[in-house]
């Protein structure tokens, strides 16, 4: 049997990928709506904390939503104390084509769910959360956003599969970067795409999140 070397191993690989990078002049954007959807301009401003209990999975109405697009998640509430963040969005503006931008605000609640990929580093038994790569720490979350008109002409609450990754080198506060899934949705519109939130995560000295600002931005398609 002929077995490479691991240098060897490395160095295909890596010659395969710039050859491969070599061939591509840009990387591929969908920027697009689906038929019958418009793009909708998504700007929102929040205040979040760790919760006391865990509103996303105990809320009757937020439940539903949760056993709807979670089939195949495990939540670490109630086995993880801590593990569930609740917020207000005390600001926020949602911009259709052609027409002035809609005036929200609402709360947000999210619940981390256990990482596959950090079980596979650490074992199952570990309980994982994260990837913990020393100067950062990369989880999972699922979140839902719930927006209101002041004069409640419009209800939307955002169903979003959550990707975190906390940068500690920064110091505290400490950056938060999120990729913000759609995986369902209800009220007035029906809507798909991604968001992205930046928060600075403020710490407690008991490792619980202080009130901590947290922004969303970004484009969905909404019908």
């Amino acid at each position: 049997m002929n077995v490479m070397s691991k240098p060897l191993v490395a160095a295909l690989l890596c010659s395969a990928s710039s050859a491969l990078f070599a061939q591509i002049a840009a990387p591929t954007a969908i920027n697009t709506c689906p038929p019958g959807y418009l793009p909708a301009v998504v700007d929102i401003q929040a205040t979040v904390s760790t919760a006391a209990q865990c509103p996303l999975l105990q809320d009757r109405e937020l439940r539903k939503l949760v056993d709807r697009t979670a089939t195949g998640y495990t939540f670490a509430y109630p086995a993880v104390p801590g593990s569930c963040m609740s917020g207000s969005v005390t600001s926020g503006t949602i911009t259709l084509p052609n027409q002035a931008p809609i005036p929200v605000s609402g709360r947000t609640e999210s619940a981390q769910r256990f990482l596959p990929e950090a079980a596979a580093l650490y074992g199952p038994a570990a309980l994982p959360l994260f990837i913990n790569g020393g100067s950062f720490v990369s989880g999972a979350a699922m979140t839902v956003v719930s927006l209101r008109q002041s004069n409640s002409k419009l209800t939307l609450n955002l169903v979003l599969d959550d990707r975190f990754t906390i940068n500690y080198a920064a110091g505290a506060p400490f950056p938060d970067t999120e990729d913000l899934l759609v995986v369902g949705s209800s009220g007035n519109f029906s809507v798909t795409g991604r968001l992205t939130g930046t928060a600075q995560i403020i710490p407690n000295t008991d490792g619980s999140v202080a009130p901590s600002p947290f922004s969303v931005a970004g484009m969905l398609c909404m019908k």
